[in-house]
């Protein structure tokens, strides 16, 4: 997408924040590349010896990503409260509940790698448990593509905004960075960056809450979010069509939201979750991991609720300092991110709000990226093509996967211009399959 106005260019300041933040990770992925070399219990778990403190900010930074945060703000923006029910189509909250309470230290006593293997770990090696372990591989590595493609598309979208390039080329530099630190590193590579990346982020959503939560409605949006004339972009209609603003479906929504997530929370949620406990040191530890991740979530609703507010009094403002940032919200909610930090953030700390937002979106990408390769290493490279396949040859094919998925995820990503259409895909068409 290409706006009719651009924003004004990035200060100096703000272009060496974010250059830092890219260079800073990329060499803790080359410092821990030589912990990742000795096999694929190294490359997809950490050998088991990742303290859970920081699995559990892994797990939390993963599932704060920039694709996501965008588009829920975009549906509160939208609908007001009623845009938090997006959490219907994808939410974790519960989820993590049963991981919190069983089903974590279920999965860390099979002392399998991947979750399809935990299929065959439930139902044996007969041809059913067989099959079962095929078909969860299968779907986990298509779940983790399209978890790829969300990310390329959310990234080039979002930075297209502050960088002197179009969207496609801002999410090729993104890959090629998240790319580079998690094939050298694997498990160690991401879930240190992500501590580096959780702390960036979280001094990012208090600062963007707290700047939110002192806007004057009173004064600002006195008649309410509705009187604002705003405009629902296409690529939301469908959702808005399931999602009744007088609530008529609210309880069966509300029903279907339990029933699923009741049955993925006992049945584990997969994709690069279900990574971080097989990869605990122990049962204890992957409870612990949970509840660190659980409260550590909140920080990204708070940051949800600033940017509505801001964007709100944005729109209200009409100030024409911002007419470029107004414009892009009017073309698509989805655009209230960027132009919020774009209009509101003063120099130097935009760099930091960026680079906040970025550390997001690579969170969710190598987390996904190191769990889609496991898949097709563990679960069939080695069963199905080379079963006598040595420690280095695995590592070898972990690395050809990794490099597969990032390849493919973002030649995809280039031909989709809304983060809606690839998330309904992710979890309208291929969550319900998963239930298989």
């Amino acid at each position: 997408m290409e706006f009719a106005i651009q924003p004004p260019p990035m200060e100096t300041v703000d272009t060496i924040i974010i250059i830092g933040f890219l260079v800073l990770i990329t060499a803790v992925g080359y410092f821990m590349s030589s912990m990742a070399s000795e096999g694929v219990d190294d490359y997809f778990l950490g050998k088991n010896k990742i303290p859970w403190w920081v699995l559990g900010i892994s797990t939390a930074t993963s599932n704060f990503d920039m694709s996501g945060t965008m588009i829920i703000v975009a549906m509160v923006y939208e609908l007001g409260y009623r845009g938090f029910l997006v959490e219907i189509r994808g939410g974790v909250g519960l989820s993590l509940a049963f991981l919190m309470v069983f089903l974590g230290k279920w999965l860390r006593r099979s002392r399998v790698m991947t979750s399809a293997q935990f299929m065959k770990f439930r139902f044996g090696s007969d041809t059913a448990g067989k099959a079962a372990h095929l078909l969860s591989a299968i779907t986990q590595s298509i779940m983790c593509l399209g978890m790829i493609i969300y990310f390329c598309v959310g990234s080039g979208k979002f930075l297209q905004f502050f960088l002197p390039w179009d969207a496609n080329v801002c999410t090729g530099i993104m890959v090629a960075v998240g790319l580079a630190y998690t094939l050298m590193s694997g498990l160690y590579g991401v879930v240190f960056t992500d501590v580096i990346q959780m702390i960036i982020l979280s001094f990012a959503a208090v600062y963007i809450a707290v700047k939110g939560f002192n806007v004057d409605f009173a004064s600002q949006v006195s008649e309410g979010w509705y009187e604002l004339s705003l405009t629902v972009p296409d690529s939301m209609q469908s959702t808005l069509t399931a999602i009744d603003p007088a609530f008529e479906l609210f309880g069966i929504c509300v029903i279907f939201y339990f029933f699923r997530t009741t049955l993925e929370g006992m049945g584990g949620i997969g994709g690069y979750t279900d990574q971080r406990f097989f990869a605990a040191r122990n049962e204890r530890e992957a409870g612990l991991l949970t509840l660190e991740s659980i409260m550590i979530s909140v920080l990204r609703w708070a940051m949800v609720a600033g940017l509505v507010a801001l964007g709100y009094q944005m729109i209200a403002s009409g100030s024409a300092d911002m007419a470029a940032e107004i414009h892009a919200i009017q073309q698509d909610a989805e655009n209230v991110l960027p132009a919020v930090i774009s209009g509101y953030i003063p120099a130097g700390m935009k760099g930091f709000m960026i680079a906040g937002l970025i550390a997001a979106a690579m969170s969710t990408f190598d987390s996904t990226l190191n769990a889609g390769a496991s898949y097709l290493t563990i679960d069939i490279y080695k069963p199905y093509i080379n079963p006598k396949a040595t420690a280095k040859q695995l590592v070898r094919a972990s690395q050809i996967s990794t490099i597969a998925l990032a390849v493919v995820g973002a030649s995809i990503g280039f031909t989709i211009t809304n983060i809606n259409d690839i998330w309904q895909y992710i979890t309208i068409a291929i969550g319900p399959a998963m239930l298989v």
